[in-house]
């Protein structure tokens, strides 16, 4: 950005005026010496005066070939080390810049080929598993891609069936709706895929989750699409929300990741519609105790901070949340720069690079830290309300294991706080087809929809309702 330009060009600018200063400096000795010796004139160096019957005579001497050769090699040990300091100085400079140029390109700039991935025209429900991306099977056009197992190591193309013909049956529709107001918050419309649980026949409107994606992705990714499947087939109903920015909501005046910022309203407006439908299309209107939210990775975090702004949604499910934006900018760059040579420079750089961040986010009206959990937890009301926060010890993206462990500061922040929150946990390990970030659904499906439906069940205090074994 200009920012980090004009901060570097004015570095430079330093730099180069002090060496010219020295050069400046060790150059004029240098050549009065010379000139002191191919005079001739006295070369006793070391008197510097004379005493004679209590008269102090003061002799300027003039240096020997001896001495000057020493200032010599005096001056150019000094004009080396100050060069190396300088090209240290300047090295660090240019290191500092390009690791906050990539991470400006790879946290807080947007890149629509993510952030609007799989909006293709005519995309559906009925068609949405086979035109996706999966762990193992990249992006496939068709359900036979399925049938080469692909993704046998992981899942199976009898799940991928189950749930093609089960969206097939059960078709959603994207309805639209404003992120909640907000002082300081631009508003923004929403769009998000309404996607009812199949009819149960009880004549009781089924309860209702606000499903959130995660980072560079949106409502349409294989996460949101197999939770939001999961969900339905356990008897809820999901409303998969799109951040500004992201899948098919509107643009913001910002354009850049928002992470604690904005997005926390927009997780409410969702919510909003959810319990409201203002505009007739879920089936009416809910009490707002039948109404849950759930996230991942970034999402999750939202909804975090969502839950603890808004004492009325009843229960939220986290599946790898980040405590705070840092950590999972930390987490990766410490990694790329030890895996490019300069892990020594980590400690000085990764702190300097994430508050350059931070900085052109605020320049940008954004603060990147608005909102974070830790801040808005302590918030909610006294009601114990139910929270279930779920990890993997292999997740390369939001650490889970050691001091850093994001769940441990989950659970230890919550911990603090037991007479408004319930909170559980389950931390699982291993990958599917390489992919350990958020992807516990899809490589244990049966165990952790399990676990899911007993979190529901409790939450919305359904008596009767049957969980799967």
């Amino acid at each position: 950005s200009s920012h980090f330009g004009a901060s570097l060009e004015a570095r430079l600018h330093f730099a180069i005026k002090l060496v010219v200063l020295t050069h400046a400096m060790t150059t004029s000795d240098l050549q009065d010496g010379m000139q002191e010796l191919e005079s001739g004139q006295e070369k006793d160096y070391n008197a510097c005066h004379q005493a004679d019957v209590g008269t102090v005579v003061v002799k300027v001497s003039t240096p020997s070939k001896k001495c000057c050769s020493c200032r010599c090699c005096c001056a150019c040990c000094l004009i080396f080390v100050i060069v190396l300091i300088i090209l240290a100085f300047v090295l660090r400079i240019v290191v500092l810049n390009y690791f906050t140029g990539v991470g400006m390109n790879s946290f807080l700039l947007l890149n629509t080929t993510q952030t609007r991935a799989y909006m293709g025209a005519g995309l559906t429900m009925s068609n949405i598993t086979y035109n996706i991306f999966w762990p193992g099977c990249g992006t496939v056009s068709s359900m036979t891609d399925f049938s080469s197992g692909c993704g046998d190591l992981c899942y199976s193309a009898e799940l991928m069936e189950d749930m093609q013909a089960f969206n097939a049956q059960h078709p959603g529709l994207l309805v639209s709706f404003p992120s909640r107001s907000q002082s300081g918050v631009e508003p923004v419309n929403l769009t998000a895929w309404w996607l009812p649980a199949a009819p149960s026949g009880s004549g009781h409107l089924p309860p209702r989750i606000v499903l959130q994606h995660g980072f560079k992705s949106n409502s349409n990714f294989y996460r949101e699409m197999l939770a939001s499947y999961m969900l339905r087939s356990l008897g809820f109903s999901v409303l998969v929300n799109n951040f500004r920015d992201h899948g098919y909501s509107d643009e913001s005046s910002q354009e850049i990741d928002q992470w604690a910022d904005s997005y926390v309203y927009d997780v409410l407006g969702a919510w909003d519609y959810a319990v409201n439908d203002p505009d007739g299309l879920l089936g009416g209107s809910l009490p707002s105790a039948l109404v849950g939210a759930m996230g991942f990775s970034k999402g999750a975090m939202v909804i975090a901070a969502a839950f603890g702004l808004e004492g009325n949604v009843p229960a939220a499910w986290l599946d790898a949340p980040p405590f705070r934006p840092e950590t999972v900018f930390s987490h990766r760059a410490r990694r790329i720069i030890s895996e490019m040579g300069f892990g020594f420079l980590a400690d000085s750089l990764v702190p300097t690079v994430w508050a350059n961040m931070e900085e052109e986010a605020k320049s940008r009206g954004v603060d990147l830290n608005r909102y974070l959990p830790e801040n808005t937890l302590p918030q909610g009301p006294e009601t114990q309300r139910p929270v279930h926060v779920t990890g993997n010890t292999d997740d390369r993206t939001v650490p889970n294991i050691g001091d850093n462990s994001q769940i441990d500061k989950f659970l230890q922040l919550m911990g603090a706080h037991k007479s408004k929150y319930n909170v559980s946990s389950h931390l699982s390990a291993g990958s599917c087809n390489g992919e350990a970030h958020c992807a516990d659904h899809l490589r244990d499906f049966e165990a952790y929809r399990s676990r899911l439906c007993v979190f529901w069940k409790s939450a919305f205090h359904l008596d009767g309702f049957q969980c799967p074994p």
